[in-house]
């Protein structure tokens, strides 16, 4: 999952097993000055257009199909309402709440119980021309 931003093959891309994408332009850098954890996370900006996402899809999910998980984040931002979490399973999406903290680590976090499909994707989405350090991304079983 690279969930911690550790991994980074290419420095001008996204974190390995991450994509960016979104209808709008926007761009994700290694931040190595504001950590919640380890030596990297992710810088995400948001520069035009409605929103960006930093997305990561994991396929094969039938077998967890009629199970609960949590995925969670911590997110760091100069503005309120400037992220918020989403998984998609093709037939529902999930939704978190927006992060209320400026300039203080808030986990975000959502559950979901994903409907037998082959494939889930996570997305982190980044809205309002803000810059968003995530780190510490996780995708739990729920017991």
């Amino acid at each position: 999952m690279n969930g911690d931003f550790e991994v980074w093959n290419n420095v001008d891309t996204a974190p390995n097993n991450w994509n960016l994408g979104g209808a709008g332009g926007g761009e994700c850098s290694r931040e190595e000055l504001i950590l919640k954890n380890g030596l990297s996370s992710v810088k995400i900006s948001h520069l035009t257009g409605d929103f960006v996402a930093l997305y990561q899809d994991i396929s094969n999910t039938s077998y967890i199909a009629n199970k609960t998980f949590k995925f969670e984040c911590w997110v760091y931002s100069s503005d309120r309402d400037s992220v918020y979490l989403t998984v998609s399973d093709g037939n529902i999406w999930y939704t978190s709440k927006t992060n209320s903290n400026i300039n203080k680590w808030e986990k975000l976090q959502l559950e979901f119980a994903p409907s037998g499909t082959n494939l889930i994707r996570l997305h982190i989405w980044v809205i309002n021309n803000a810059d968003v350090i995530a780190d510490e991304a996780d995708l739990k079983l729920n017991l």
